[in-house]
């Protein structure tokens, strides 16, 4: 199929019937949408340059342009959609398809790794340790004590009241069983 150059003048108007935290998002779409009517084929089949999406957002997503124009390419069954000033550079699709394509394998291997060390962790939590709770509790309380000074004297005060109440004996029965259980 040869390939086809048009350009258009995009009305965006009607992006403003909508709520202003979606007008952007709209206009985008309605981009999409309006290349697919005229070139007939699906909205999937449209590209779109990231020049395009950085002018319909460059006053923020409650306020888009009211009208873009763009030079659109159609190059077997995909259209491509560029600005007037941008040079049409089908290439550029391409990268920028791989360059988000590495990404996601980059994000997956990320995932993978995060399960590993999560599955790691699990299978060190669930071995006995008895010697690093009590260093994890006094570290604990000296941070409290840290932040309490930072807080002030009435905050010293406060804490000291929490310390000299006596505990009951069930609570402390409570709390060693949910220590033994973990």
């Amino acid at each position: 199929m040869a390939e086809l150059e048009r350009i258009y003048t995009i009305p965006l108007g009607k992006a403003y019937n909508y709520a202003r935290t979606t007008r952007a998002v709209r206009a985008g779409k309605m981009v999409k949408a309006y290349i697919a009517r005229h070139f007939r084929t699906e909205v999937e089949n449209v590209r779109v340059s990231n020049f395009i999406n950085a002018t319909i957002w460059k006053r923020s997503i409650q306020k888009p342009p009211r009208r873009i124009k763009v030079r659109a390419k159609q190059v077997d069954a995909k259209v491509y959609v560029f600005t007037i000033e941008e040079k049409p550079d089908i290439a550029q699709f391409i990268s920028q398809k791989e360059e988000v394509h590495k990404g996601e394998v980059k994000a997956e291997e990320k995932a993978e790794k995060k399960k590993e060390e999560e599955k790691k962790t699990k299978e060190e939590k669930g071995k006995p340790k008895e010697a690093e709770p009590a260093k994890k509790e006094e570290a604990e309380a000296k941070v409290k004590k840290e932040e309490i000074k930072k807080q002030g004297k009435s905050a010293e005060k406060i804490a000291d009241k929490r310390e000299e109440k006596p505990r009951s004996k069930e609570t402390e029965r409570t709390r060693e069983e949910l220590a033994e259980k973990k």
